[in-house]
């Protein structure tokens, strides 16, 4: 594949019977190999999922990971998780599936705005008053200082994370992407996803 396409990636999960979903968005900086998606699907499960686990109470299932190149339609990857990741947090149950724990993706220009994730499947035992504890804290920190690194693929090829902001025509409909540069993530707060309520 082409230095510089952009990929979609995908993480589906299943929460108290709700699905949800983090989207991230990577640009290839380096390394050539026929098959990017899958690449970078499995440099992504090494390298971030492991995090997002230990952030995740054990009702949080992970069942699927995908990824598309934006670039090339035909490189794509679906990897089914048998039997799919499951929270790390054994003896916690969840908070309701619309609080979730955010972490900003800031911004480098103001061209863009900056990037979110929400994590759902806060343990409630991490919660108190609205405000994660200390240790919960670490672990989100922890979680944001790996969204903002490069993943090295196995294949050798280098993905960066970015902002992705899709671009739509005067009707609404999709017609291109724009990515931006992503400076470090952090963990911002417990917060609630009037969406998912």
């Amino acid at each position: 594949m082409t230095i510089g396409n952009r990929f979609e990636l995908i993480d589906d999960q299943l929460y108290l019977t709700k699905g949800c979903l983090n989207v991230y968005f990577y640009q290839q900086t380096s390394g050539v190999a026929p098959a990017a998606a899958a690449d970078l699907v499995s440099a992504w499960i090494i390298n971030v999922l492991p995090l997002v686990l230990a952030i995740q109470n054990q009702t949080v299932t992970h069942p699927l990971v995908r990824s598309r190149n934006l670039d090339v339609p035909s490189d794509f990857a679906l990897v089914p998780r048998i039997p799919p990741d499951v929270g790390l947090y054994a003896s916690a149950s969840g908070e309701p599936t619309f609080v979730a724990a955010s972490i900003k993706m800031n911004r480098t220009t103001q061209a863009s705005g900056h990037g979110w994730k929400r994590y759902v499947g806060v343990p409630d035992n991490e919660v108190l008053n609205g405000v994660a504890t200390p240790g919960y804290i670490s672990g989100m920190n922890n979680l944001a200082n790996v969204i903002d690194n490069d993943i090295l693929g196995a294949a050798g090829n280098v993905y960066r994370p970015v902002i992705m902001h899709r671009i739509l025509d005067s009707l609404g409909h999709l017609i291109g992407y724009q990515e931006y540069p992503m400076g470090t993530a952090q963990f911002v707060r417990i917060s609630t996803q009037n969406t998912r309520k």
